[in-house]
């Protein structure tokens, strides 16, 4: 968000890319992490919500490295921008 700010105002650089890659990655790891090991909710609350079904370990898995790939995707087009 405070890149994405200070963007507005400048154009990309490599040095503001580098900084983005930092934010980036404390997002995204953080959140691929708690996806893996299926800390996000409560399981006494899904257990609740969805009638006993639980989702299988692989999907947590895939959650966990779309949310990877969506961040490396961000990372590519910032070092994209700051190119141009």
């Amino acid at each position: 968000m405070t890149l994405d700010t200070i963007r507005a105002v400048r154009v990309w650089t490599r040095s503001l890319a580098a900084w983005s890659i930092a934010a980036e990655q404390a997002f995204a790891l953080s959140l691929a992490w708690v996806l893996h090991r299926q800390e996000l909710f409560d399981p006494a609350f899904l257990s609740d919500a969805n009638g006993g079904w639980q989702a299988p370990q692989f999907s947590y898995t895939l959650a966990a490295m779309k949310v990877l790939a969506a961040s490396a995707g961000e990372v590519v087009k910032r070092f994209r921008e700051a190119r141009d």
